[in-house]
């Protein structure tokens, strides 16, 4: 992509980007900590995995201040019920996966879950016709406890808060810092998660939030992340998603429609929430950089119409190339990448003839992809922005559950991919900026500006942007134009779109207005 990064610097064609960056491995890094900016979801803490050095050290070299701790079980802690009314909490392995992550600098929100266990309520939601790796999911689906467990619930969910709030009061031996961040619940609206009715999840928000401010004054709720991003793909403005959301639904089967449309509700209740929590999760849930913009124009005057002034995060946006649409999870599945099959064919064997070249092609892509969703969101309105994953699922049985297990910014032996180096120099470029906007352009530009309070100079990212999706070995169109907005730029930065590594380079330009090459990737 011919990104272009201007300070007065511009990161053009957005990726015309090369930068290589030398490490030194080093547990303390320099950061902006917890006003950090960037953050990393799909973390899974009580996965002995993530508890292994290489995952965390390689993604602390980002210089990202977050991380999300995407889900910490009920069962999992408390595998067993209370006896005698006291309850028995195993806290080994997330206080092992706690201490890893906060001793390579990061701050953590915990995502709880509870899980398929004593504790389990009847399933009130089961849609018709899900495929299989949907109704698995379902079994070990959240729902409302059951009645007499809602107190061990909320007994629970204080527990955890007191053990990390770092307050000096039944805290977890070595513990660094506290966590005050929680999110209650992964995407309520899709029954792979959560079985329970929408009035169902907003009585266990509130009690989670009631016993989690009990025990630390400090706590920061979050509630469910929202999902109709890819609806706003061409509706920049924002408005009301029912017309476009009626002509999709009509391409659905009837099963599929009503999961939509509860989905959906559930966000509208979420968003007008007034007082109900702290932070709200945006979430992009995908590499919609495209529909970034609407989206958050269509949140934004929905709090407003509510009264809602809670702040706005985005903790769950990926960067994989778009591999595998599908009709009944994609509003846009025709922006799967062309030949995707194949490709995803040659980076599946390694002794396949072009398995190096649909890497290659492959890894570009998804820095691309990286740069461009967190540019996005943080224009669209996000204060901060976690992408996923951290590494490849191409492993045991998650390979054969995933139609595309290459989701990772690092391989499954935790070796970094060109996306992590990618967002190492976004972040070093970009955080801690005090504002973000998309500036209007004439025709298919993108550009967008960032400004900062520390005495840096702006920086813009533009890109051409285009709805046609290309593959590997396609060319891209390229396109000079002149950015009025930028007089001028000290430097300009791009991405490159071979290799393994990204390589850094810069140069000055006196023209003015100043003019570019930009291409899509």
């Amino acid at each position: 992509m011919h990104c272009c990064t201007f300070r007065f610097r511009l990161l053009v064609g957005l990726f015309c980007m090369v930068l290589l960056v030398f490490f030194e491995p080093s547990h303390a890094r320099a950061g902006l900590g917890s006003e950090s900016r960037f953050g990393i979801d799909y973390v899974f803490p009580l996965d002995e995995r993530y508890q292994q050095a290489p995952i965390a050290e390689q993604l602390a070299r980002t210089g990202a201040g977050w991380v999300n701790f995407a889900l910490v079980g009920w069962n999992q802690v408390e595998p067993t019920s209370p006896q005698a009314g006291q309850h028995q909490y195993e806290w080994d392995e997330l206080d092992a996966a706690v201490r890893h992550w906060q001793a390579h600098g990061f701050h953590l929100v915990f995502t709880l879950r509870m899980g398929k266990g004593w504790f389990s309520g009847p399933h009130s939601y089961a849609p018709e016709g899900l495929p299989l790796v949907a109704r698995a999911l379902m079994e070990n689906a959240d729902r409302l406890p059951k009645p007499e467990h809602l107190e061990d619930y909320a007994s629970w969910v204080a527990a955890v808060v007191e053990r990390y709030d770092h307050d000096g009061v039944g805290d977890m031996p070595g513990l660094v810092s506290g966590v005050h961040h929680y999110q209650i619940g992964n995407e309520a609206g899709n029954p792979a998660f959560w079985t329970g009715s929408i009035d169902d999840y907003f009585q266990l928000l509130a009690l989670a939030r009631n016993a989690a401010q009990e025990a630390d004054p400090e706590v920061k709720i979050i509630p469910s992340g929202l999902r109709p991003n890819d609806f706003f793909i061409e509706n920049p403005q924002g408005d009301d998603p029912e017309p476009f959301l009626q002509d999709y639904l009509n391409r659905l089967d009837p099963g599929y429609r009503e999961g939509i449309l509860r989905s959906l509700e559930l966000d509208r209740r979420i968003l007008a929430a007034t007082g109900e929590y702290d932070i709200l999760d945006a979430a992009g849930n995908g590499s919609w950089h495209q529909g970034a913009q609407g989206f958050f124009n269509w949140v934004r005057r929905e709090m407003e119409a509510a009264g809602n002034t809670a702040v706005v995060w985005d903790l769950e946006s990926r960067t994989e190339p778009l591999l595998t649409a599908v009709q009944t999870t994609h509003a846009y599945p025709e922006l799967e990448i062309p030949r995707a099959a194949d490709i995803l064919f040659q980076m599946k064997g390694p002794r396949r003839m072009r398995h190096a070249q649909a890497v290659e092609w492959y890894r570009a892509e998804q820095a691309r992809l990286l740069i461009k969703v967190f540019v996005a969101r943080f224009a669209g309105g996000a204060e901060k922005v976690f992408v996923g994953m951290p590494m490849d699922w191409d492993q045991g049985l998650e390979a054969l559950a995933w139609p595309n297990p290459f989701m990772g910014l690092l391989s499954s032996d935790g070796s970094p991919w060109p996306a992590v180096h990618a967002m190492t120099f976004l972040v070093a470029e970009l955080d801690g900026f005090s504002s973000a906007e998309q500036v209007p352009t004439e025709g298919d530009i993108r550009l967008y500006r960032f400004t900062f309070s520390d005495g840096r100079s702006s920086l813009w990212v533009a890109w051409l942007h285009e709805f046609e999706p290309r593959g590997m070995g396609d060319q891209y169109p390229r396109v000079e134009v002149a950015l009025p907005h930028v007089a001028s730029a000290s430097q300009i930065w791009t991405i490159s779109n071979t290799g393994v590594a990204v390589e850094a380079f810069s140069h000055s330009t006196q023209y003015n207005p100043l003019r570019v090459t930009l291409t899509p990737t």
